[in-house]
């Protein structure tokens, strides 16, 4: 994941769809996040949204998003971009079936 984050420039906003792999137990919706500390911001991440931690996401910040179902949807896939996103990167599995290879984050939405 860090390989992939990296070559974006820095202080990108970086949303996953990334689903635990079949029979796994381990959770890994948060390898992206992770590997964000520092260099990028996980725009999907759902905490901030939930005000239930310590950091808590206002409306309108460029850093997470602020609403707890678009972020949720982030992590399913099914999130519509927005021109107020813009720009963000994606990282997602190569295959429909959640394989362990992940797509380029060098592909950026567009509208």
């Amino acid at each position: 994941m860090e390989q992939l984050e990296r070559t974006l420039p820095p202080n990108q906003r970086v949303m996953g769809t990334i689903p635990p792999w079949a029979g796994s137990r381990i959770l890994i919706q948060h390898i992206l996040d992770r590997a964000c500390i520092g260099y990028c911001f996980s725009y999907g991440n759902y905490e901030p949204s939930t005000a239930l931690f310590r950091v808590r996401a206002t409306p309108g910040n460029p850093y997470v998003m602020s609403d707890f179902d678009d972020a949720a949807d982030t992590e399913e896939g099914i999130y519509e971009v927005q021109q107020q996103d813009l720009p963000a990167y994606g990282i997602f599995p190569c295959d429909p079936g959640g394989g362990r290879r992940f797509a380029s984050a060098r592909s950026r939405w567009a509208i």
